[in-house]
């Protein structure tokens, strides 16, 4: 069996040139706003998808799109057809959320993580933040879903890339923001972003790039607008569970969810 690679690409140009590329085996938090991190992390999934590699994707904040990848892989010259090594599913709720990472956890044969080495977890510390869920319980689903981040990241040999907006509602408490920091084997903080550069910091090594700038100009934020006419279907459906308190703002989530899918 061939090595499998060490390194995800950041899949920016600039950005991989810049910084060195994250290693595979560990959890990498990128914080900044969901724009700047949504940017950031739909590079990296393109980047590994155009290499024929199985990308996962779990989202807890409702941006959960794969439609907007449609277009950076044209850049590519590559069609829609690389979507159909993308794995994604969204949790409506704090208790889905740890329940969708546990049985990634728990899985013993697979044959898409053994070949994949990225995966995606948007926005993963939102739901357990919610105000109908309390503050001990969030926190502990919270501690028990980033131990198994770093189970999974290690099983896979895979980099779990997990983006957190600490200016978003509902915002986290201390706590929460300090479990995040350090369960990171390292963290990217996206400082500013405008149409034509990002500031960023790579915290193991202390650089930060300013600005760090996109050297293609053909590629620009336009490129994640989605014309009205192309879609894909997602799996949207809730993860049944008996738990009275596993719902909070599902019905509103719910409803976003079947607008943001169209068939």
């Amino acid at each position: 069996m061939p090595n499998k690679p060490k390194n995800v690409s950041w899949g920016i140009r600039s950005l991989k040139s810049s910084l060195p590329s994250p290693e595979v085996g560990g959890m990498l938090l990128i914080e900044g706003s969901k724009r700047s991190t949504r940017y950031l992390t739909r590079y990296m999934i393109c980047e590994e998808l155009v290499k024929g590699r199985p990308v996962h994707w779990i989202d807890g904040g409702m941006g959960l799109d794969p439609s907007t990848l449609i277009r950076p892989l044209a850049r590519k010259k590559k069609g829609i057809e690389l979507l159909d090594n993308l794995y994604a599913c969204r949790g409506f709720t704090a208790h889905q959320m740890a329940e969708i990472i546990k049985r990634l956890a728990s899985q013993t044969s697979d044959e898409n993580l053994r070949k994949g080495r990225l995966i995606v977890v948007s926005d993963l510390a939102s739901m357990f933040a919610d105000s109908q869920v309390k503050r001990a319980e969030g926190s502990a689903m919270l501690k028990e879903s980033l131990s198994a981040i770093q189970y999974i990241a290690k099983k896979w040999n895979s980099l779990v890339l997990v983006t957190v907006n600490y200016q978003s509602k509902p915002f986290l408490p201390k706590s929460m923001k300090s479990e995040l920091k350090n369960s990171a084997n390292d963290r990217l903080t996206i400082l500013s972003q405008s149409k034509s550069a990002i500031t960023a910091k790579l915290h193991s090594i202390d650089m930060t790039v300013k600005p760090l700038e996109k050297r293609n100009p053909q590629v620009s934020l336009q490129d994640f607008i989605l014309p009205d006419h192309i879609s894909k279907v997602v799996w949207t459906e809730p993860l049944e569970t008996n738990s009275s308190s596993d719902n909070p703002k599902g019905d509103n989530n719910a409803e976003a969810a079947r607008k943001a899918s169209v068939s």
